[in-house]
């Protein structure tokens, strides 16, 4: 099964048609002017999800080689460039993260989600909803500043 020939288009005009015969993706041909453009002028040269996943898989090997190396005790940068020697195709595979990331408009370095706010300087005061409820003094219960119930039979 390793050596198969490749069976797929070999012509932008054979891509489309199979492309066209996809459920829902031949209407959104004859309907999206855009989508179809967009279609005509990646012609061959494009990246196929399977690639997409290989690259993705390659690229967080990556990160978890620099993450494990850097968490290790004693870093040797030799060991680090002898892996990425090893591998390859990164640069390329780099390269297809980075713009399916813009594509998908993720950020390159993603923003930190929660951000660590300053202890409040009196404890007693309270924050409710982006703004001070001021002080609360401590007093009486509230039933003792409710009106007496003028109903006595209870």
């Amino acid at each position: 099964m390793a050596n198969r020939l490749p069976t797929g288009p070999r012509s932008i005009q054979a891509r489309m048609r199979s492309l066209s015969n996809l459920r829902n993706v031949g209407k959104k041909i004859f309907f999206d002017k855009e989508y179809s453009d967009q279609l005509w002028e990646d012609g061959m040269d494009y990246t196929t999800k399977r690639r997409k996943r290989q690259a993705r898989k390659q690229v967080n090997e990556h990160k978890r080689q620099i993450k494990l190396h850097l968490q290790s005790g004693n870093p040797n940068p030799e060991k680090l460039r002898a892996w990425e020697g090893t591998q390859q195709g990164l640069e390329d595979s780099n390269l297809i993260v980075q713009q399916e990331n813009r594509r998908l408009g993720i950020p390159e370095k993603p923003e930190p989600r929660f951000v660590k706010q300053k202890p409040l300087s009196n404890p007693r005061r309270y924050v409710v909803a982006n703004f001070s409820a001021g002080y609360i003094p401590c007093g009486k219960p509230v039933k003792d500043w409710l009106p007496p119930n003028p109903k006595t039979y209870y």
